[in-house]
């Protein structure tokens, strides 16, 4: 999905912030962007319509929280880049990496492993609380066994 500038950007700009709109659930827009992979539209809503990358639903789900779901690993990194917190956990203390652990997202995992912020003893009990096995070495190699 492309960003139409002449649109979509007066209209983040006329929401002002654009966190503050969301549904029943509290979906926020970019809960609903990260959630299917719409990466432009994500960025767009962080840098022009600032919105807050730590905004969670009635779940406490954070935007990350859905595209580590999903696999989406641009996604993930842009919400890293921006300051999206990796060890926020969810109503049920499940942080994003559980997420992606549960759903085999090797790449997202990857991401979240090599990122400086995610907690290792966190990472390390969200690896035993799943039951997956994961090998971490030089340049972290992640192994997910589904069964």
């Amino acid at each position: 999905m492309e960003i139409n500038n002449g649109i979509v950007h007066p209209c983040l700009k006329l929401c002002n912030h654009s966190s503050r709109y969301s549904n029943k659930d509290r979906f926020t827009l970019l809960h609903l962007a990260c959630h299917n992979n719409y990466n432009n539209v994500a960025k767009s809503l962080i840098t022009v319509g600032k919105a807050t990358v730590d905004i969670v639903n009635n779940h406490k789900q954070t935007p990350l929280h859905l595209a580590c779901s999903n696999g989406h690993t641009d996604i993930v990194k842009t919400l890293l880049e921006h300051g999206s917190p990796v060890n926020i956990s969810n109503n049920f203390g499940q942080i994003p990496l559980h997420y992606a652990f549960f759903h085999a997202r090797s790449e997202v995992i990857n991401v979240l492993l090599l990122f400086n912020g995610v907690n290792k003893k966190t990472a390390e009990l969200c690896l035993k609380n799943v039951g997956v096995g994961v090998g971490v070495g030089v340049g972290v190699g992640v192994g997910v066994g589904v069964g």
